[in-house]
């Protein structure tokens, strides 16, 4: 086995893993994987075959060793300690963390699997490792071998990435394109028998092994088969599936069924505005005291480009209630609500006021969004309480200073679709360029949205939302429903930088502690997340406000009648805005970027590059305290140098031979021999040399080093650049 084997091996691998690993294009979408996945598996690839082969024999458990340790570092700097996770937190607790959680729902099978810092951590995890343990089998007996884990790598990212829109087909292609690939490199000759750690590498053997197209046609054949079989029945293989079954055990990471018979809930509310018009039907009843002007039914984070939905898993509401992510922010108020669905609501979502805190009821479930879903995939019949936070702004003046709020990495809510108009983009620009604060240029945005030349259709229920459809509501047509309208303000909000989501709600305007909820009083709004105040509802459609969209209103307290002293106040209505997610404190408040969340992978290339400069300087330190002196003294001190250099290489010079031995030695190298002849004349001679003599044994001295670095294992080249290192003595 020669060196440029082991290279050819693992380049294989490589390649192999790489065309593998692009499968989970499919689930996280482009960035993740060219920006994380893909370095860490050629920086395992690179590390193994530095330590397998960096010395004069085969090491593949040095090779191992370093590419695990490569491994180990490039998943910290590019997984979860850089990708800030649900809660917005980096660090190597959530680092951890991360990979129990990011497995578990691997191994709990939620599929699609979620996108977030836990789950591409996982995926790097495996691929890396997976691309390891290839690294160690092509270097084996049997090369071929290596196929293997790649394979798994390619079949797991198929079952996880299951409902994606993105076809498996071209990737199965990719595969069988990387294999074929890495075949081509593997090695022709007998180069191919066992390899054992210790033995010292080879020349390179020219004799052919016979047999060696039918074994690549073999191989080629069954790489073929196993990506046409994993991309054709993958989601057969009943390791998980699109809808997760009920579990009542199950405590999170639960997938609810949103099947609406071929509609989403944007395009059912739609319907409603329009076919259920002239007969209504009632979907639900809610009951005092603190009844806000409108409830939530389902948020959508994600849209694809025809549609929204929501890509978030839901957790069991326990006996503390919903986790409330972050501190209680300012400018909320408690309340609490009763609601009591029919029998015609469709879907698993459950009515909630905004922020819901507590269900009090059946078992329930609820996801980071606020959204509220039945434990048994089934909303219709329920009776339960929940208790909520609402925002309640006694004065309008935080909405001056408010920004868009940071979201974590790869987050669905500043996403667009492919193709999305550059027109619209411009649109939104010049739009929003009016207003002289965030809000302004959002409120700029709504307003002309909302007024004449636009209309809503409101006898149509054609509601298409492809970026077609966008462009001819905003720049043509001018006319579309309320969906229509709150997806264009949405994406054109997104096109500027903001957070965005598409609420579907219902209003329940009206009078008296119980009111009585139809199908007609659906609603469909965008909400822009904003610091200091949270989630910010928005009215862009032209009979929004007139349908009880509930847009930012000052809050104003019922006037108390004379309350006697002993009792307490009683608490107000809210003003039905969603809740933020600020702190109490104004000094807490994230109104800028968090630049803690790049310390870590700061510091760490500062450390990489600062520590060879520091080895450097340490080195030209030691080089200058021998050049001092008179020319014989500085003669003496390049090659004491050269000496001390060639002994941390690994060619030491024998102790007891001197100068004028390698000087007469004709197997010596020329410029040793020069040197050494310069050393002998300066320690021994009666005569003196001069300054010129001395210069000119120095850049021997660096010429002789150079040429045992040359030589050097690289063992001995990394402790060389990476080792600080004490002068000859």
């Amino acid at each position: 086995m020669t060196r440029v084997d082991v290279v050819r091996r693992t380049v294989a691998v490589g390649i192999m893993s790489l065309g593998a690993t692009a499968v989970f294009f499919r689930l996280f979408g482009w960035a993740p994987v060219l920006a994380r996945l893909f370095p860490v598996i050629i920086l395992c690839c690179i590390g193994y075959a530095l330590g397998t082969a960096g010395g004069q024999r085969v090491q593949r458990g040095l090779g191992a060793l370093v590419g695990l340790i490569t491994t180990v570092i490039g998943s910290l700097v590019l997984g979860a300690m850089t990708i800030a996770n649900q809660d917005g937190e980096v660090g190597l607790g959530n680092f951890f963390s991360g990979l129990v959680e990011g497995f578990g729902i691997i191994i709990r099978s939620v599929v699609p699997a979620p996108v977030n810092a836990e789950t591409v951590t996982a995926a790097i995890l495996l691929s890396a490792y997976g691309t390891l343990v290839a690294c160690l089998l092509v270097t084996t007996f049997i090369p071929a071998s290596s196929l293997l884990p790649p394979t798994v790598i390619f079949v797991v990212g198929l079952m996880l990435s299951q409902g994606s829109a993105v076809s498996a087909l071209p990737f199965a292609a990719v595969f069988v394109a990387s294999v074929v690939a890495a075949l081509a490199l593997m090695p022709a000759a007998k180069q191919q028998n066992r390899i054992e750690d210790g033995a010292e590498f080879a020349d390179v053997e020219t004799a052919p092994r016979p047999g060696r197209p039918l074994r690549v046609g073999m191989v080629t054949v069954a790489a073929v088969l196993v990506a046409v079989l994993a991309a054709a029945l993958g989601p057969l293989t009943g390791i998980g599936s699109i809808r997760t079954a009920f579990d009542p055990h199950q405590k999170d990471n639960f997938r609810p069924d949103t099947d609406l018979d071929g509609d989403d809930v944007v395009s059912l509310a739609t319907k409603w505005q329009t076919l259920r018009r002239e007969e209504p039907f009632d979907v639900f009843t809610v009951t005092g005291p603190n009844i806000p002007s409108a409830v939530n039914w389902a948020i959508n984070s994600k849209f694809d480009g025809t549609a929204w939905s929501s890509l978030t898993t839901f957790d069991q509401v326990g006996e503390e209630g919903i986790p409330y992510i972050g501190p209680k922010p300012r400018f909320t108020i408690d309340g609490s609500t009763g609601f009591e669905t029919g029998a015609a609501l469709p879907g698993p979502w459950l009515p909630a006021s905004y922020r819901p805190t507590n269900i009090t009821g059946p078992l329930t479930r609820a996801d980071p969004e606020g959204t509220v879903v039945a434990g048994d995939d089934k909303g219709a019949d329920k009776q339960y309480t929940v208790d909520f936070r609402a925002l309640a702004l006694r004065s309008l003046a935080p909405l001056e200073t408010v920004k868009a709020v940071d979201r974590p990495e790869f987050g669905t809510l500043r996403e667009l679709p492919t193709g999305f108009p550059q027109e619209l983009t411009f649109f939104a620009a010049s739009v929003m360029s009016s207003g002289a604060t965030p809000y302004q240029k959002l409120e700029a945005l709504a307003d002309v949205l909302s007024s004449p030349p636009y209309e809503e259709k409101v006898d149509s229920v054609e509601n298409s939302l492809d970026n077609e459809a966008l462009f001819n509501l905003v720049l043509t047509s001018r006319s579309g429903t309320e969906a229509q309208f709150a997806t264009a303000f949405a994406l054109m909000a997104r096109s500027q930088g903001f957070p965005t989501r598409l609420v579907v709600g219902y209003s329940t305007k009206g009078k008296g502690d119980s009111r009585t909820i139809a199908s007609t009083d659906v609603l469909v709004y965008p909400e822009v997340e904003l610091t200091k105040v949270g989630w910010v509802p928005f009215a862009p459609g032209p009979r929004d406000l007139a349908r009880g969209v509930p847009v930012v209103q000052r809050f104003k307290p019922p006037k108390e009648e004379k309350p006697p002293k002993e009792t307490p106040t009683p608490t107000p209505t809210p003003t039905p805005t969603p809740t933020p997610t600020e702190s109490e404190q104004p000094q807490k408040q994230d109104e800028g970027f968090d630049f803690a969340v790049l310390l870590v992978p700061l510091l760490l290339v500062l450390v990489i590059i600062a520590w060879p400069v520091l080895v450097v300087w340490r080195r030209g330190r030691i080089r200058k305290s021998l050049d001092v002196g008179s020319p014989d003294q500085r003669v003496v001190g390049a090659w004491s140098y050269a000496r001390w250099a060639s002994r941390r290489l690994g060619t030491p010079m024998t102790d007891t031979v001197s100068p004028a031995t390698y000087a007469a030695d004709p197997n010596t190298a020329p410029r040793l021999a020069s040197l050494a002849a310069l050393a002998e004349t300066a320690m021994y001679a009666p005569e003196q040399l001069d300054a010129g003599q001395a210069t000119a044994s120095w850049e021997l001295s660096e010429h002789v080093t150079a040429d045992a670095v040359r030589r050097a294992s690289w063992a001995r080249k990394l402790r060389w650049w990476l080792v600080p290192a004490r002068g000859p003595r």
